[in-house]
């Protein structure tokens, strides 16, 4: 096997890096061979340096349709991914007209049924993990899943910057460093940590540890809303709104501790072996997206029996900050 394609095409930033452990598998199977992988556009810096990939692109749905016009056939094999309500049947067509064999989920087209090497059906039983899910498409032709953690990797530059960026800021003291992620999607506001439960978690970690000191991080249209936050709290602080996912990535190295809600840079900070504390919605699916194999993590679910009382957009106020306080003391302690 000379040449492989992997095609997975998703904006966001966790169900990007929940592809790199297929990445792992394909590539460590197939050893002597040449892996490209294409990537949506929004989230392929985040498989840059990517130990799994000799080449990275970008491809869309739209572009797919007029590419790959020729007689000549680039690649000896190509795996095309797609979630369970996705059409990604101008994606497997594309690999169909540059690959020798296709192995895709089940496409919604009879002809690129017949045109494709292997039709894997979608089996995403909520009791799976998405990794699983991805997994299906190699153990399809027998190879087994060789990794299951999610990868990341900085370059040497983005570390130095990282740690020049820590040394130049209100952090440099610091010997405890969190960062924290209490924010998800606009759309799913009821998801995010409240702010008050995270400044009473500050206060009482700052009274047990000195020299402690927090990462905050979100999205650019958060920035404001954190600087008026730091405002609120008396410890070191640093918002780390405005920097971009490899940014973000990079700084993780040098966190001692992460707490976040469910979002792609909960994913993101999982490749490290740092402890973490994961706080989830109820019914949302823990067992479907939490890291898998992290040596250092703890899940907590808002009050389930409390489901049915609360408006939605209080039901994550019931993880208690004293309950997070007492997790994080067994995990650094």
């Amino acid at each position: 096997m000379n040449n492989i394609l992997v095609i997975h095409v998703s904006g966001r930033v966790g169900d990007t890096l929940l592809i790199t452990p297929l990445l792992e598998t394909i590539s460590k199977h197939f050893k002597n061979s040449v892996l490209t992988a294409l990537i949506h556009r929004n989230t392929v810096d985040l498989l840059e340096n990517c130990k799994y990939a000799d080449h990275i692109g970008t491809i869309s749905k739209k572009r797919a349709r007029y590419r790959g016009w020729t007689f000549f056939k680039k690649y000896d094999l190509a795996f095309v991914s797609s979630s369970s309500n996705e059409d990604a049947d101008s994606l497997v067509a594309y690999a169909c007209r540059t690959s020798k064999k296709v192995v895709a989920f089940e496409p919604d087209s009879s002809i690129l049924r017949k045109c494709i090497y292997k039709s894997v059906g979608k089996n995403l039983n909520e009791k799976r993990h998405i990794i699983k899910y991805y997994h299906d498409l190699t153990s399809s032709i027998n190879i087994s899943p060789i990794g299951e953690r999610i990868s990341f990797r900085a370059t040497k530059q983005e570390l130095q910057e990282s740690k020049n960026l820590l040394q130049k800021s209100v952090l440099k003291k610091c010997d405890l460093i969190i960062a924290v992620k209490v924010t998800g999607l606009e759309s799913r506001q009821f998801r995010d940590w409240p702010e008050d439960n995270l400044s009473e978690l500050i206060e009482l970690l700052s009274k047990r540890y000195k020299n402690i000191g927090f990462i905050t991080l979100g999205g650019l249209n958060e920035f404001d809303k954190f600087e008026k936050f730091a405002k609120r709290v008396k410890t070191p602080f640093l918002n780390f709104s405005k920097y971009g996912v490899r940014e973000v990535g990079s700084i993780m190295n040098y966190v001692d501790l992460y707490i976040g809600v469910d979002t792609g840079f909960t994913q993101l900070m999982s490749s490290y072996n740092k402890p973490m504390i994961i706080l989830y919605y109820p019914n949302m699916s823990s067992y479907k997206f939490r890291p898998v194999n992290h040596p250092k993590l703890c899940l907590l679910e808002a009050d389930q029996q409390t489901h049915l009382e609360l408006d939605k957009m209080a039901l994550m106020s019931t993880i208690k900050p004293k309950l997070v306080f007492d997790k994080i003391i067994k995990l650094l302690e």
